[in-house]
C-alpha cells in the first residue's frame, strides 16, 4: 500500500535504505550527501516537500520523494526514488504525479532499472550528467475529473 510518510516508519525507512544499499542521496552546498545514518535521513525529510512510502506491513518497500533544489534565481523540484522493484517504483511515482501540482525533476543513472518507469510516465531527456541522464516532466492539469461538488443526483 502506498501512504503518505509517517514519522513512526523512521527507522523501518532508515533500515531499508541502509539494507537494500541504494544511491540515496541529495546535495547540499553542491557536496553528495549518502542517506546512510539517522542525521541525514533526517535533512533530507526535512526538506522534502511530498514523501510517499509503499508498506507491507511494517515492512517498507519503497520511498519516492520530492526535494526543491534552489539555485541562481530558479528552483527545481527533484524526484527521489529508491525501491524493491519497477511495480513498486511504478505505483510510487504514479501516487506522486497523482498529487504534486509542480513540474519535476529527476537525474537518474542510465543504467538504472527504473528509467523505463519515468520514460512510460511521460518523462522526457533533457540532459547528460555523465553517469546519470537529467529527466523532466510537465505539469498538466489533470482535465478528465468531473469536480466534487459538480455532481447532480
Amino acid at each position: 500500500m502506498v501512504d503518505k510518510y509517517n514519522k513512526k516508519d523512521f527507522l523501518f525507512l532508515l533500515d531499508f535504505i541502509k539494507t537494500n544499499k541504494f544511491d540515496f542521496y541529495f546535495t547540499e552546498n553542491n557536496i553528495r550527501v549518502n542517506i546512510d545514518n539517522d542525521d541525514n535521513l533526517n535533512k533530507l525529510l526535512k526538506v522534502s516537500k511530498e514523501i510517499y512510502v509503499s508498506k507491507e506491513g511494517e515492512d517498507i518497500l519503497g520511498i519516492i520523494l520530492l526535494w526543491e533544489s534552489k539555485g541562481a534565481d530558479k528552483s527545481r523540484f527533484y524526484i527521489k526514488i529508491a525501491a524493491k522493484d519497477n511495480n513498486i517504483a511504478h505505483k510510487l511515482l504514479t501516487m506522486l504525479l497523482w498529487n504534486t501540482t509542480k513540474d519535476l525533476y529527476i537525474k537518474i543513472n542510465k543504467y538504472s532499472k527504473f528509467l523505463e518507469v519515468f520514460k512510460n510516465k511521460g518523462f522526457r531527456f533533457i540532459g547528460n550528467r555523465g553517469k546519470e541522464i537529467l529527466m523532466y516532466h510537465q505539469y498538466r492539469r489533470n482535465t478528465f475529473t468531473v469536480p466534487y461538488d459538480s455532481i447532480k443526483e
